[in-house]
C-alpha cells in the first residue's frame, strides 16, 4: 500500500518527490488511535484511496482490490447499525 500511495505522489508531484515526503520509504504500521473500530478502518481506508487517486494507480489490482474492501466494509458498517435495524424492509 506504500509503494502505490508513493506511486500516486508521484503521478501527481514528479518522478521521484514520494522520497521527499518521507526520509526512509521503510514503513511499520502503528495507527495513532488506539483501537481501530470498522468506522475508523473505514474512514482510514477512504483516505488512502483518495491519496492513490493519481495517474494509473487507480487501474492497478491492488487499488480496485482495497476499492472493494472499502465497499464491503461501508456496507457492513451500515448493516450493523441500529438505523438500518430500525429501518422497515421492503
Amino acid at each position: 500500500m506504500l509503494r502505490l500511495n508513493c506511486q500516486a505522489v508521484d503521478a501527481r508531484y514528479g518522478e521521484g518527490e514520494s522520497k521527499s515526503f518521507r526520509d526512509d520509504l521503510t514503513y511499520r504500521f502503528a495507527h495513532p488511535y488506539g483501537p481501530v473500530t470498522a468506522v475508523q478502518a473505514y474512514k482510514s481506508l477512504t483516505c488512502w484511496l483518495y491519496q492513490c487517486s493519481e495517474g494509473d494507480v487507480p487501474e492497478t489490482e491492488l487499488y480496485k482490490s482495497m476499492e472493494r474492501v472499502s465497499d464491503a466494509l461501508a456496507h457492513h458498517i451500515v448493516s450493523e447499525s441500529s438505523a438500518y435495524e430500525a429501518a422497515k424492509w421492503g
